[in-house]
């Protein structure tokens, strides 16, 4: 047996981040931007974060890494604020960019969690806020650490955990100094209306006409008007609403969507015979 193999070579990054004030300490390792662990300072041990498909993997003596690092952040810490005190007043400031989206799949009565990603801000300072239904929350709620990127700006997630009820509305707001007063919210909606199965002309009940599966080969492209449009070789094409679900998701429908269902595109002399509403029931 004979196997042609070829090598590649791939940079990753590897890193580590202390840092320390009169009140805080914090130290953190990652890979190529992603944090894989941290120290809990509080209950002195090291906390993988690293996803449940990565397994069972710990981090032996990261503890008493991260403490020694401490020791000699607190040791240079007068000098650096000695040092900063000195520096202009003015400083570029980077607003963040904050995205909201549930951690699984949405289901109506079982527990979930809300993120609330804040990133792209500088300097690292940021308040976060959540309510539920305009009314403010606090508990389930929990703050990430800070975490730097590569262009010197910062991070942070905030996460809350929440039970899905039908019609509840829950907001992330954020506040940074780049914002001048202006806080920034996302909005977050449990809203399953637009999830309900599209049903288009059932083959079996069209007498005349011809039926053609478009293959998943299909050309797709997505227009100005929020719409896909499918195209095999410039002879047939159908257009297929892309829906904004305001609980954060887009749900393209996609043909291998209506294979499965039972239900093909039906057209008439290579033109497809519903061009634009295709949510209508025609059975």
């Amino acid at each position: 047996m004979f196997y042609d193999a070829q090598s590649f070579s791939v940079e990753h990054e590897a890193f580590e981040y202390a840092a320390c004030s009169d009140i805080e300490e914090e130290y953190y390792i990652g890979y190529d931007e992603e944090e894989v662990g941290h120290v809990d300072f509080k209950q002195k041990r090291g906390v993988p974060t690293l996803p449940d498909f990565a397994g069972n993997i710990t981090f032996p003596g990261i503890y008493a890494i991260g403490a020694d690092a401490i020791v000699g952040c607190k040791r240079d810490l007068p000098v650096f604020i000695k040092i900063f005190k000195s520096l202009p007043l003015e400083i570029d400031l980077d607003a963040p960019q904050t995205s909201i989206y549930p951690k699984d799949d949405v289901q109506l009565g079982v527990q979930n969690t809300l993120i609330c990603h804040v990133t792209g801000f500088y300097p690292p300072s940021v308040n976060i806020s959540w309510t539920k239904n305009n009314v403010n929350v606090t508990e389930g709620m929990s703050l990430s650490q800070y975490r730097p990127r590569t262009d010197n700006s910062f991070n942070i997630f905030s996460t809350l955990k929440f039970t899905p009820a039908e019609g509840d509305i829950y907001s992330c707001t954020v506040n940074h100094k780049a914002l001048q007063g202006q806080p920034q919210t996302k909005i977050w909606a449990c809203d399953f209306s637009t999830h309900e199965a599209l049903v288009l002309h059932n083959r079996a009940s069209m007498v005349e006409g011809f039926f053609r599966n478009l293959p998943p080969s299909t050309f797709v492209q997505e227009d100005e008007g929020g719409k896909f449009s499918y195209n095999e070789k410039g002879r047939y094409n159908l257009f297929l609403p892309s829906i904004n679900c305001s609980c954060g998701k887009t749900l393209p429908v996609t043909i291998s969507d209506l294979v499965e269902s039972g239900y093909w595109p039906a057209t008439v002399n290579f033109e497809t015979m519903y061009m634009v509403d295709l949510f209508a029931t025609y059975e």
